[in-house]
């Protein structure tokens, strides 16, 4: 038979296999087994699979092409692994518990160990290890067994002072509208609310990569740096790289502890299209026929303009926005996965969302007690060309829980 013809057929049975590979074994006739479904071809056993297409019709060292040979395996190591989501393909093709890459993990950074940086749950982890507030280790059964700063809890080491799980004391969670704050000994499940948005211990700033929004980000956060005391430890990270967020879909998994903040909305800023994706964010952003939209939480049977967007709470019609002028949103929100807790501001100019930063550093933050609602939209008219200043106007639209 030709070898086009071999070739062709050792890949129409790649498909038929249901994921059982061959690699190539000594040249001793074909290999025997139960899950052979083979027919003769010259001696060449066709039950193969990707790996060992190339090798179909290949002569022994003899030069025969009908001497070679496969041994079935349960899967194929590297690109062609056909392992179950939580596991991968070793190289003695064998399917172990672990992460096959990057896009296995929730936080997209699967580590040479085969387990995931900031892992959500056991699944991201390797054999015989658990995911404890976010890092995978041995399971524990006393304290001792754990790190300092770590508590055995349901044989996980976790820290109670920023785990959501485990907010204060084992087996003590928070519901989605609370987050776990304070950190230490002090930890305890507390409203996602501006008024507390210094309950944490680091806040990190979020690069969306245009000027103007970093910018303002740094604004922002130097005003969360200035108003908390004691101050969180700031830093910063552009959510095209894997960190405190996914480079691909945006999702957040720094967890608790870590307030990241963002500035731009859902066009630029990936956690802002996320959150909005999972309706974790109170005021959603969608375009009308005429203008801008800003739509509050969602009801039970209220499906809104957007799956999971809630009823109209204000409106700016398109040629009413202007360098001076333009509604913006704060929010705070947590994501329902990682506990990660984040402060976000925006309008639909790069003006706009530098003056909604500047106000929530330079008034709402410094009293932040008299602002207990999780979002605001307000309706911004700027005092001159220069920039935000303190001459600005803000009315609120509207606020809620």
């Amino acid at each position: 038979m030709p070898m086009q013809e071999r070739v062709a057929i050792g890949i129409l049975l790649v498909a038929s296999t249901g994921g059982i590979g061959c690699s190539s074994s000594s040249d001793e006739g074909p290999a025997q087994s139960t899950a052979d479904a083979s027919f003769d071809q010259g001696g060449v056993d066709h039950s193969v699979a990707s790996d060992a297409v190339e090798e179909v019709g290949q002569p022994d060292a003899g030069g025969d092409a009908g001497g070679a040979s496969h041994t079935c395996v349960a899967c194929l190591f590297g690109s062609g692994d056909n392992c179950a989501v939580d596991q991968y393909c070793t190289a003695n093709f064998t399917c172990v518990p672990g992460c096959k890459g990057d896009t296995s993990c929730a936080s997209g950074a699967c580590n040479a160990n085969h387990e995931c940086e900031r892992c959500l749950n056991d699944l991201e982890c390797g054999a015989d290890h658990v995911c404890g507030t976010g890092t995978c280790g041995p399971r524990c059964n006393v304290p001792n067994d754990c790190s300092v700063g770590f508590d055995c809890c349901d044989n996980h080491c976790v820290d109670l002072g920023r785990d959501v799980r485990h907010c204060g004391a084992c087996a003590s969670s928070c519901p989605n509208t609370q987050f776990c704050g304070a950190g230490g000994s002090n930890a305890s499940c507390m409203g996602v609310l501006i008024a507390n948005v210094c309950a944490n211990t680091k806040t990190t700033r979020i690069l969306d990569g245009l000027p103007l929004d970093d910018a303002a980000g740094a604004i922002l956060q130097d005003g969360v740096v200035a108003s908390c005391a004691p101050s969180p430890a700031a830093s910063s990270a552009a959510q095209n790289v894997p960190g405190p967020l996914n480079p691909s879909t945006g999702q957040p998994v720094a967890g608790g502890g870590n307030l990241l903040t963002a500035t731009g909305g859902y066009v630029v800023q990936k956690v802002v299209a996320y959150l909005d994706s999972v309706g974790a964010t109170p005021v959603r952003l969608t375009p009308g026929a005429s203008q801008w939209e800003y739509r509050g939480p969602a009801t039970a049977g209220d499906a809104g303009a957007d799956a999971g967007a809630g009823p109209i709470i204000g409106s700016i019609a398109y040629n009413q926005v202007t360098h001076s002028h333009d509604y913006i949103v704060v929010e705070l929100v947590r994501d329902p996965l990682s506990g990660t807790l984040v402060l976000i501001v925006f309008g639909t100019e790069p003006e706009s969302t530098t003056a909604g930063a500047y106000y929530v550093a330079k008034h709402m933050l410094p009293n932040r007690a008299s602002f207990d609602k999780a979002w605001y939209l307000f309706d911004w008219t700027g005092a001159g060309d220069a920039g935000p200043s303190d001459s600005d106007t803000l009315q609120t639209v509207a606020s809620g829980p």
